[in-house]
């Protein structure tokens, strides 16, 4: 049964319970609609779905979608979505599997350590995860999505409620379709959720997150994100690291802009792990005090809809994105 929003937008917990059963039954019944969908109405559905899609993210709306000539970089991110996905995009895009690539591609000194329990390193439910057993900080979180994230800054404050909560809270993301709840991005349902438990690495409480847009096997800009659970500001560079004039959904620029340590060593990464053929990738690192760490690779930015600030620059990337649309006609991984 459909659950009805209440109309005031006063965030209430009577709200936010209301919104989330409303949203939870939106994405459980694209989820089954599409299990029990013919595979023939798979492709039509899906541009449907994406061309919609576009007015309802607020960065994207009013945009338009053409899946016969994409030429913006909104409209190719979607026609990617659809036509470019591979086992390969899958395994990158789980954020477990991915760091047996990272060990292969660039060294396993560059991946945040993981916490085991008992010699274990995942986890496919949260009660296998004895707290008593982990460091005071450390940072939980699933594989199959994104903001599936725990940040634990001081375990001693924590009360077995609030462990009962995060535990119940875990089990609940376990068994969602992410692919779902966002942007249809399928390539994630394609991955098995678990759970992995990494170190706390941060600065003052911050993650400066440095994020390669990467164009045919070439990083071309960073976008760089700072204060993103406080004051979230976002500022792109060329790799010269002179600020752009376009900008990524977030409006604020950052306030720190110096370049940082290691930077040409971060680029060297960034070429080695955009490799593979992807028409656009972005490689997420980390920079703690001129250390280094993988952060992730994501495919479809903000899900696709994340246009860029000002509006002229959709073109201007979108160029810059190579497409073949010969694997539209012979290649059908999409279903």
């Amino acid at each position: 049964m459909k659950t009805k929003l209440p109309s005031t937008i006063k965030q209430s917990k009577a709200y936010l319970w209301a919104r989330k059963k409303y949203y939870s039954y939106l994405h459980k019944k694209e989820y089954y609609k599409m299990k029990n969908m013919p595979e023939s109405e798979y492709e039509n559905y899906l541009i449907k779905r994406y061309s919609e899609m576009m007015n309802h993210f607020k960065h994207s709306k009013g945009l338009t979608m053409d899946f016969e000539n994409p030429v913006t970089y909104t409209q190719k991110q979607q026609w990617l979505k659809l036509y470019g996905q591979s086992d390969k995009i899958s395994e990158y895009s789980d954020k477990y599997a991915v760091r047996q690539h990272i060990k292969d591609t660039i060294g396993e000194e560059y991946l945040i350590p993981l916490i085991t329990i008992d010699g274990k390193d995942h986890f496919y439910d949260a009660r296998e995860i004895d707290f008593e057993k982990l460091p005071n900080q450390f940072v939980i979180k699933c594989n199959h999505g994104s903001h599936y994230n725990i940040i634990v800054k001081d375990k001693s404050k924590l009360t077995k409620k609030d462990i009962r909560k995060y535990k119940k809270q875990l089990n609940e993301w376990l068994k969602e379709h992410y692919a779902f709840l966002v942007g249809l991005e399928l390539v994630y349902e394609k991955i098995k959720p678990c759970i992995i438990i990494e170190e706390y690495v941060a600065i003052n409480d911050d993650l400066p997150d440095y994020k390669f847009m990467c164009f045919s096997g070439e990083p071309k800009y960073v976008w760089v994100d700072q204060g993103r659970y406080s004051d979230h500001r976002r500022s792109v560079f060329d790799l010269d690291y002179n600020k752009m004039p376009f900008n990524l959904h977030v409006h604020e620029d950052i306030l720190d802009t110096r370049k940082p340590e290691n930077f040409s060593k971060m680029i060297e990464i960034a070429k080695k792990l955009c490799g593979g053929g992807f028409p656009y990738i972005r490689v997420d690192l980390y920079n703690v005090n001129g250390k280094i760490y993988f952060g992730e690779l994501t495919f479809s930015s903000g899900a696709g809809y994340q246009a860029p600030i000002p509006i002229e620059y959709d073109r201007i990337l979108g160029d810059m994105i190579v497409i073949d649309k010969s694997v539209r006609d012979n290649d059908k991984r999409y279903r």
